[in-house]
């Protein structure tokens, strides 16, 4: 797997730019999620036009459905390559007992 990524992000109001973000390893408790799909909606058109108070540079999207690549030391109930869906949470890891619908 490549340690990098790309990524659309918004550096501010009405600016967007292509980048490389790397690829961390989940901390304790969490999961990395291999995204397949991700949705954009009202709230992210908000970010790219700078209506919320938020720190930049933000890379919008936050609604999706991927598969765990990864498991942070203590993850029980939840496997490498299992299907899951994220709705909408703050921040950019994913806390394994926070994720409540997985997709089997």
């Amino acid at each position: 797997m490549s340690k990098k990524y790309k990524a659309i992000q918004v550096t501010k109001p009405g600016k967007l730019e292509i980048v490389e973000k790397a690829i961390t390893e989940p901390a304790s408790g969490q999961v990395r999620i291999r995204v397949e799909a991700c949705g954009v909606c009202h709230s992210d058109s908000g970010t790219v036009e700078g209506l919320f108070p938020i720190s930049w540079p933000r890379v919008p999207g936050h609604e999706v459905v991927g598969r765990i690549d990864a498991l942070g030391s203590g993850v029980q109930g939840w496997a490498v390559g299992q299907r899951v869906g994220v709705g909408f949470l703050e921040g950019l890891a994913v806390i394994a007992n926070s994720v409540e619908m997985a997709i089997s």
